[in-house]
């Protein structure tokens, strides 16, 4: 994980498809996924699951309590379509979270 985090991921960001914003009225940042610029061509199914832990991690380990810090995770299918659809992507992704983020 921690080599994750000194990865350059400046292309993804700047897309806009998952970022941290905003936190509920007892401070629990909210990770974001705009799953509608998902595009499965862009990167590989394994890069866009570093990207996840990258962001994931960047985002908790900011927290002062980090390792135990809470998050909420939302996701915006708004206008979410079949061409935004990954399974490769999406399998690898609840295998990585399930193994490492049981919680």
């Amino acid at each position: 994980v921690d080599t994750i985090i000194e990865e350059d991921f400046s292309d993804m960001k700047e897309h806009g498809e998952l970022y941290w914003a905003g936190q509920d009225k007892n401070g629990i940042p909210s990770l974001t996924w705009v799953m509608r610029k998902h595009d499965a061509g862009r990167q590989t199914a394994e890069r866009w699951v570093r990207f996840f832990v990258h962001q994931l991690e960047c985002g908790l380990r900011a927290q002062p309590s980090y390792p135990n810090a809470e998050f909420h995770f939302l996701v915006d299918m708004h206008d979410f379509g079949l061409g935004n659809n990954d399974t490769e992507m999406f399998r690898l992704l609840q295998k990585t979270l399930v193994q490492n983020y049981p919680k």
